[in-house]
């Protein structure tokens, strides 16, 4: 099987189950996963965390079983290159807005304050520090 193959099998996992709005899934969340695929396709290499945000619950519950239907997705993005490493992150409400992806862009530590969680602990804490601090677009185009 193909690593693209292995990785779209592996998306279909009850772990990657999440309830996300119908018209955000289709338009403003494929718009990111297309970026993301085009990255890896252009990067070699790139390290995705990804997953819901719940702060004030504005969508309510789901099933007999209560789900929380997230009010947030993030995605967050790390590759290293000749020049170093790289990273960006993007926080999208469950709804459609018809943004451009780029409007929801902030830097890997901003994401990290939102969640109260460290992505990317395995990396050096200096090179962490300096890489998580970063918001250059340029680097993602």
């Amino acid at each position: 099987m193909k690593w693209s193959e292995q990785a779209m099998f592996e998306s279909f996992f009850f772990t990657n189950v999440c309830p996300q709005n119908h018209d955000f899934n289709e338009k403003d969340w494929q718009k990111l996963e297309d970026k993301a695929r085009s990255i890896a396709r252009k990067k070699g290499s790139v390290y995705i965390v990804c997953g819901p945000i719940v702060t004030t619950n504005e969508y309510g519950r789901l099933g007999k079983n209560q789900v929380a239907i997230p009010d947030y997705f993030f995605k967050a993005f790390l590759y290293k290159d000749d020049a170093g490493f790289h990273s960006i992150a993007y926080v999208m409400p469950n709804q459609y807005t018809g943004r451009p992806v780029n409007e929801f862009a902030m830097s890997v530590n901003e994401l990290e304050k939102i969640l109260g969680i460290d992505l990317f602990s395995r990396l050096n804490d200096k090179i962490e520090e300096t890489v998580e601090e970063q918001l250059n677009l340029d680097d993602w185009r």
